[in-house]
């Protein structure tokens, strides 16, 4: 559950070796080679460190241009120093006694000290869930991190003098989190701080957390082709926040990938390649190959 592991993610102690990611696959159309499809993992949460795999590193180094979901360098800051001003949240005002005091010592002790164009207009709350989830923002910002997965395709590119771009705009991604209704927001939130107070439901989540990071790490499609399925509220941002972008992602990679005359690398979020109507399936539809490289 995303909520819950914004809110855990950072209250673990100790940075254990980074895992080497590589779930990545191979994008060939009549069978010549046109690009490479990374499945990123966005959370630089400090009991999963992460660093791209050698193989993954050495492809986009064979590349003749990279685009992520959103490029870290590419975001207009409207002010790096600006508060997120929580007191104007409906979903917060709306929560329970426990649930908001859940929500505010979670969260508010964090370093949110930053807002960016766009999110004028959006409840804080779910703009909150947004920064961290996609951690465009806080990749480069925590003194701690690693620096993401996206933050080190970009700058591993950017050093290879490669050509970096975005898929998306901030503003769409904003957009898309937007549909989810108030209601299903409120809930998804005193889901989430329910389960915070409990400490056996905190163990079985993170339990559960590090098993499908493993996943991850090994690329187990089967696990990963589940791994964001969502049920009850959550349904609709996963609906709305992620599988609705889907189809748009699939057309701009094929675009490009038409317009390339060498091989093209994509970073996306690993949720949006593997799952039912993905970005894989929407490729292979258009008449791609898409295959799985850098295995073990």
């Amino acid at each position: 559950m995303l909520l819950l592991a914004s809110m855990l993610a950072d209250a673990e102690e100790g940075r254990p070796l980074p895992q080497e990611a590589r779930y990545i696959f191979g994008i060939s159309e009549n069978g010549s080679l046109k690009g490479y499809l990374f499945g990123s993992n966005h959370a630089d949460f400090k009991t999963n460190p992460m660093v791209l795999d050698p193989c993954v590193k050495r492809k986009i180094s064979d590349s003749g241009a990279v685009y992520l979901e959103l490029d870290p360098d590419t975001l207009d800051l409207k002010s790096p120093r600006a508060k997120i001003d929580f007191s104007t949240s409906k979903i917060l005002m709306n929560l329970s006694d426990v649930a908001r005091q859940q929500i505010r010592k979670a969260y508010f002790g964090m370093r949110y000290d930053f807002i960016v164009r766009g999110a004028e207009n959006i409840d804080p709350m779910m703009f909150l869930l947004s920064l961290y989830g996609a951690n465009k923002y806080l990749s480069s910002l925590s003194e701690n991190s690693l620096g993401g997965l996206d933050r080190q395709v970009s700058d591993f590119a950017k050093s290879s003098g490669l050509q970096v771009g975005s898929l998306e705009t901030l503003e769409e991604q904003i957009s898309a989190i937007g549909k989810v209704s108030l209601a299903d927001w409120i809930s998804m939130y005193e889901e989430a701080a329910s389960l915070l107070a409990s400490e056996q439901a905190t163990r079985e989540y993170a339990a559960r957390t590090a098993k499908e990071t493993g996943a991850y790490v090994e690329g187990d499609e089967e696990v990963l082709r589940n791994i964001g399925v969502m049920a009850g509220p959550h349904a609709a941002y996963w609906t709305s926040g992620f599988m609705s972008r889907n189809p748009v992602l699939a057309e701009r990679i094929s675009t490009n990938l038409k317009a390339a005359n060498r091989p093209v690398f994509f970073a996306l979020g690993a949720m949006h390649l593997g799952a039912s109507g993905g970005v894989v399936d929407r490729l292979k539809e258009a008449g791609y190959a898409v295959e799985r490289i850098c295995k073990r």
